[in-house]
């Protein structure tokens, strides 16, 4: 039996990114968080982190 992989999460610059694309697109952080089912930023996956940042990316360009 193998042992289950121990997930890795977002690090401190990428958690950086995600608050910095939050204020430039208007998008709070309660709303990102429902979206990705965590409670906070540091328990996003980092598998996660290229899907968050594409859609904030998205988001920005609407709000321009």
């Amino acid at each position: 039996q193998r042992p289950v992989p121990a997930t890795e999460f977002v690090n401190a610059e990428q958690i950086a990114r995600i608050k910095t694309l939050l204020a430039e697109t208007g998008q709070t952080l309660q709303r990102l968080l429902g979206f990705l089912r965590v409670d906070t930023l540091e328990q996003i996956p980092a598998s996660e982190y290229p899907r968050v940042e594409q859609l904030l990316e998205r988001s920005k360009r609407r709000a321009a």
